[in-house]
């Protein structure tokens, strides 16, 4: 059997709870609202980086270019766009984070009953204050480098009821695929 383990640093987000949510930075929408590879998290304590990467992974027996979800303590001009002659906008926030909902997905892939792959991944972040949240999510695409970003309320509810039949249907006898989800709450 094979583990591979994507989850992001929980740690860095402990150490954010609690902090001023300043801004985040980020490509400008065109025509959807997810952005390319890399959002900028500033905090009245410290910058960080969300970015979805592609990696050249194991991804049920194949090496496959799959993005990576995750955050990182950062600086100011780390945080430009991938794509050529593209400048970042601003979000300005200015709330206290209060909490923080982490979601991750675990896959795993039987052979028959034989497990043979174990895999998880953080699949978003949802920044909470007290008047809004701000989600921050991998897209459901897995070899895409695109960070969906939604805000509102009760932006978890998206994730209490994921269907993931279309995923699972791309495995044929004698291979299925179970997808489950754990939400997190970070305060």
């Amino acid at each position: 059997m094979i583990t591979e383990d994507y989850r992001i640093d929980k740690e860095i987000l402990k150490n954010i709870v609690g902090n001023n949510f300043v801004k985040y930075k980020c490509d400008p929408f065109v025509f959807t609202n997810s952005v390319y590879s890399i959002v900028g998290i500033y905090t009245d304590v410290n910058t960080y980086c969300i970015t979805n990467k592609i990696q050249s992974i194991d991804y049920f027996g194949t090496n496959e270019d799959v993005g990576i979800f995750s955050i990182s303590e950062s600086d100011d001009e780390s945080i430009k766009s991938s794509l050529a002659d593209t400048t970042q906008i601003e979000t300005i926030v200015n709330e206290k984070i209060e909490s923080i909902d982490v979601i991750e997905e675990h896959q795993q892939l039987f052979r028959e009953r034989l497990l043979e792959y174990d895999v998880y991944f953080t699949r978003a972040i949802i920044f909470k204050t007290k008047t809004r949240e701000y989600c921050f999510e991998k897209d459901d695409f897995e070899f895409s480098e695109q960070i969906i970003i939604n805000r509102g309320n009760n932006l978890r509810q998206k994730f209490d009821n994921m269907d993931f039949k279309e995923k699972q249907s791309e495995f044929e006898f004698p291979y299925h695929l179970v997808i489950s989800q754990e939400i997190i709450t970070l305060k």
